[in-house]
């Protein structure tokens, strides 16, 4: 990336892109100069606001993070992506009844985003509405069986509903799973 960006230092995507890597591997703060720099060569990037937004949370910086995913958002409205993300940047704001509506607008432009109804889940359980926050990870479940520790928190919304059924099958399901080393 650093080759693209030399050889064309007025190429926003390239910046995008070093972004991108710069998040992979975890350098943060560099990652939201690349950003900022695509921004400044081309501000209705949206993609761009919104990975400059994961790369803020990643900073810690969650109410800047939320003010760059409302820049994606008045760009593209429908973009899920963003509206998960500002929802989770919420979450860590404590500001739990707005990321609900944020994960809301997630899941109604794409009804079938696991992570959304697994972020939606977790909300729900903050806020003790476990038998919404159940449907919620029982939905994700249904989309991406595979999805990191969710099995757990979807038997354990269940126990807190006190929905006993199938649970002693759940929990044994449950231990091979973790007896196998998944992320259940």
């Amino acid at each position: 990336m650093l080759r693209a960006v030399q050889a064309n230092p007025n190429n926003a995507t390239a910046y995008y892109h070093r972004g991108v890597a710069l998040s992979d591997l975890q350098r943060h703060a560099e990652a939201l100069e690349s950003y900022d720099r695509a921004l400044a060569l081309k501000p209705d990037f949206a993609k761009a606001h919104n990975n400059r937004g994961i790369a803020l949370g990643d900073l810690q910086r969650h109410a800047e993070a939320v003010a760059s995913y409302d820049q994606a958002l008045a760009l593209k409205p429908d973009y899920a992506e963003a509206h998960n993300n500002r929802a989770a940047a919420l979450v860590a704001l404590n500001l739990h009844v707005e990321a609900l509506e944020s994960y809301g607008r997630a899941l109604a432009i794409n009804p079938d985003y696991a992570e959304a109804h697994n972020n939606r889940g977790m909300t729900l359980s903050i806020l003790h509405r476990d038998e919404e926050a159940m449907e919620s990870y029982a939905r994700a479940l249904q989309l991406k069986p595979d999805y990191d520790f969710l099995y757990g928190r979807w038997l354990y919304a269940k126990m807190r509903v006190c929905d006993w059924n199938d649970v002693a099958d759940h929990l044994v399901r449950l231990d091979e799973k973790v007896e196998r080393n998944e992320r259940a």
